[in-house]
């Protein structure tokens, strides 16, 4: 009995191991084992294409990345080093740091240059400008960063508060006021800006106690030039009347 069952299987593996060699493959002498059907195929070709996608994008992140002696990488999607856009920005905070304000221009500049709807490069050079006296430039460049940070809170609100702080500056009170209160309305509008809705405030409060004190100081400074012109006036009417009197 067990002679003829390994009779029988002999005789089956050769005769699928026929067929294979007539169909032009490999002869196999197992059954069912090794064996692939489409559907494996298909899975095995769809798992070698994804690593393959997988190793191109790795290679892709890879391409202009560096590094130098110190071990500082660099990238310039920044997303594997430092991207130039940020070397620049750190190479005009320590010029800043420094007071070497043209170096720090210089950067600033770059970094606008390399990504021009960033609104940190102009923030940052409106500093430098704000440190130099040139406040009519830095509110223009202010303005620049408060126009590109419309979805970067903390970046707009500190644009607004510098804006309010320089039209004091210029002693623009009332432009101050306003400017003060469009800071303070952001902050509350805003919870994620984390600023400082006191400071407006307060120097609102004082802007508007400083004119009141303008007003009353020109209405006493009236006052005074009346009373001056009054006496001057009885003076010059009681010269006429004795013209001898001071012969």
């Amino acid at each position: 009995m067990l002679l003829r069952r390994c009779i029988a299987v002999t005789t089956g593996c050769l005769l699928l191991s026929s067929v294979a060699l007539a169909d032009g493959g490999k002869p196999s002498l197992a059954i069912g084992v090794g064996v692939k059907s489409d559907s494996d195929k298909t899975e095995v070709k769809t798992t070698t294409d994804k690593r393959s996608e997988a190793k191109t994008e790795t290679t892709k992140a890879s391409e202009g990345v560096t590094k130098d002696a110190s071990g500082v990488r660099r990238d310039p999607a920044g997303k594997k080093g430092v991207s130039p856009y940020w070397e620049a920005i750190r190479r005009g905070d320590e010029a800043a740091l420094a007071r070497d304000f043209a170096k720090a221009q210089e950067a600033y500049q770059a970094a606008i240059g390399i990504d021009p709807k960033n609104p940190l490069g102009h923030f940052r050079r409106g500093q430098i400008l704000v440190r130099e006296g040139k406040l009519t430039d830095a509110e223009v460049v202010y303005q620049d960063a408060l126009r590109l940070s419309n979805k970067d809170t903390k970046t707009h609100a500190a644009a607004l508060f510098v804006l309010a702080d320089i039209k004091e500056r210029q002693a623009l009170r009332d432009s101050a006021i306003t400017a003060w209160k469009a800071y303070a309305d952001y902050l509350k509008a805003e919870a994620a800006a984390k600023g400082y809705p006191e400071t407006a405030t307060e120097r609102e409060k004082r802007l508007k106690k400083y004119n009141e004190l303008v007003v009353e100081s020109k209405a006493v400074k009236e006052r005074i030039a009346l009373r001056v012109k009054e006496l001057d006036e009885s003076k010059m009417r009681e010269a006429a009347k004795n013209p001898n009197q001071n012969k």
